[in-house]
């Protein structure tokens, strides 16, 4: 039973790698991306991340919710990146024509 918890998380985890890929990638674009929703996931994963540690105090869960933070926080940043290149680049363009 110990093992169920992480390995359903790890699980769940590899489906954040598709996203990470796609903003990491030359054409990188959001579209379609709210960044609005990952800001709130990422909180969401900043808080539960920091009371497993520090309330719950239960290493597997600390760890497991500590990767999970990562792979949310990183992709956010990867959509607020490509976000900000992708204005620059329209900016840019009104300002050639």
């Amino acid at each position: 039973m110990i093992i169920l918890h992480p390995s359903v998380r790890f699980a769940a985890q590899i489906g954040y790698f598709p996203q990470i890929k796609k903003l990491i990638g030359v054409q990188a674009s959001t579209a379609g991306i709210s960044l609005n929703s990952w800001y709130i996931w990422s909180l969401s994963a900043i808080i539960t991340c920091c009371y497993s540690a520090f309330v719950v105090k239960d290493m597997s869960l600390s760890i497991v919710t500590g990767i999970s933070m990562i792979l949310v926080v990183t992709t956010t940043l990867l959509i607020l990146r490509v976000h900000f290149i992708e204005k620059k680049a329209e900016a840019l363009a009104i300002a050639e024509a």
